[in-house]
């Protein structure tokens, strides 16, 4: 099943980014919470497949926008770039089974239902972006010194 590779694809770039991590000579953080909890807290917990679709459609969209935005970035380093590539290659997979999945349910669902779930995670995506990038500026502002006031 298609959902079984995904999963296993997800387990994999876990691992690409802990080898990058440490080909680099660092060692990769536990972290409490996952990105992806976010969106369960803005979206609601889904309650069908279907809806589980709806929100991996929507998270990994932004996904392979924020990838293919950092791999254009300047300086960054080659080890880096080739794991964004590499994901991005599954993550592209991972976008279109998701689209005829999702697709294939709007005769069990209806396309109108099928589309609201949709919506409804990607408002969710726009508040934990928002969210996310307003975390990011207070804290390169700390790290470069910045006052909230100085702005």
């Amino acid at each position: 099943m298609d959902l079984t590779r995904h999963f296993a694809d997800e387990a994999q770039h876990a691992r690409y980014w802990t080898d990058c991590i440490q080909r680099l000579g660092a060692e990769p953080l536990r972290l409490d919470a996952a990105y992806q909890d976010r969106y369960l807290e803005a979206a609601g917990m889904p309650v069908n497949l279907m809806e589980v679709l709806a929100i991996t459609q929507v998270f990994e969209q932004r996904v392979i926008n924020q990838y293919a935005r950092h791999a254009r970035a300047p300086d960054v380093q080659p080890e880096i770039r080739d794991t964004l590539d590499r994901i991005m290659q599954d993550e592209t997979w991972h976008l279109q089974w998701v689209r005829q999945a999702l697709v294939s349910m709007e005769g069990e669902w209806g396309k109108e239902t099928v589309l609201a779930a949709i919506r409804r995670c990607w408002d969710a995506d726009q508040k934990v972006y928002a969210a996310t990038l307003s975390e990011h500026a207070e804290r390169v502002q700390h790290l470069l010194g910045i006052s909230k006031e100085a702005e």
